[in-house]
């Protein structure tokens, strides 16, 4: 059981030696104190940009109690900035995705960026990136959430994950939830990792030989 330990621990260390490490990603806390929704409320860990809908029991989340409208009074986004990447490495990225039901579709973009937006403008202004629409007929008492996921690679350490509505001129837009990122593969260990996986491996074949010279 040591010779198996001791091998699997050097692997594992390489495949885990770095992650994103998203944070609220169904938009639970701090939650909407209104009955129905609340325009512009704040989302621990994310920046909100425009204007936006924290929903709570206006319509049933994709997970939880609260979901978000990336439409509020105007066209709004959220982002979070994500550190801890591997450069090179590739990521999951899954949402819930649906829209208010007083909108026949609506559109959201996902926006992968090296560096986060200097200011709201700049958010709105970055070129498109991932576009997704939802136009399936839905109500309030059934949203229809559908998943949606695509592949990032990290080209920094630290990369900025938004959403933001292509609906500019509208109080209803695309719905948000449980959005999730995990890394699926890393790229060429770092020489700390590849010293550390050696001296495991080299401890393997030392514990072997001293078997087999019993």
């Amino acid at each position: 059981m040591k010779r198996i330990s001791i091998a699997t621990l050097a692997l594992c260390l390489v495949a885990t030696q770095a992650s994103a490490q998203l944070q609220n990603g169904s938009f639970e806390s701090p939650g909407c104190p209104n009955e129905f929704f609340c325009t512009n409320g704040p989302i621990t860990s994310w920046q909100t940009y425009g204007s936006i809908d924290v929903v709570n029991m206006y319509w049933p989340a994709g997970d939880g109690s609260i979901s978000l409208d990336l439409n509020g009074a105007t066209q709004g986004g959220v982002g979070q900035t994500l550190a801890g990447l591997t450069v090179g490495a590739t990521y999951d990225l899954s949402f819930l995705l649906s829209k208010n039901p007083g909108i026949g579709s609506a559109t959201l973009d996902v926006l992968w960026l090296d560096a986060t937006p200097v200011n709201e403008l700049a958010f709105f202004l970055t070129p498109i990136g991932n576009s997704f629409t939802f136009a399936t007929p839905n109500s309030r008492t059934d949203m229809l959430w559908g998943q949606r996921s695509m592949q990032l690679t990290a080209t920094n350490t630290t990369m900025f994950l938004g959403f933001r509505s292509l609906e500019i001129i509208s109080t209803a837009g695309p719905a948000l939830d449980r959005v999730s990122l995990t890394q699926t593969s890393t790229t060429v260990p770092e020489p700390g990792t590849y010293a550390l996986m050696a001296s495991g491996l080299l401890a393997l074949g030392v514990i072997r030989r001293r078997r087999i010279t019993r």
